[in-house]
């Protein structure tokens, strides 16, 4: 089983994932982690450090792939876009944290795995 874990955001959240990527790698050692941010600038980030976390970085298109609602930001459609991208990628499970969460203790991701695909 192929898992993998994700935050979707603009540059802002960088700092605060690296966070919540470790207390995850503390409990989830073969989980993947994904940063996918919409507006990257790559000159900006800091690859050594998120290489040393074993995060990778995915630099979305800065076409217009989602609109600003007038109530929430581009990024939020982000969750609904990314689960696709890693299905493609090969990964059976894929879980959405937020970049202000902590994990504190193991998941049981096949205990927790749903008994049916959405997709």
């Amino acid at each position: 089983m192929k898992v993998a874990a994700f935050i979707a955001g603009d540059k802002n959240i960088i700092r605060s994932s690296l966070v919540v990527f470790a207390s995850l790698q503390q409990y989830e050692r073969n989980v993947d982690c994904f940063l996918f941010l919409s507006d990257l600038d790559i000159q900006n980030v800091d690859k050594k450090e998120l290489k040393h976390h074993n995060i990778t970085i995915e630099k979305l298109p800065k076409n217009n792939l989602f609109t600003k609602s007038l109530s929430w930001p581009k990024e939020v459609f982000l969750n609904y876009f990314v689960p696709n991208v890693l299905y493609k990628k090969g990964y059976d499970i894929c879980l959405k944290l937020d970049h202000d969460i902590l994990v504190v203790g193991k998941l049981d991701i096949e205990k927790n795995r749903p008994k049916n695909e959405i997709f």
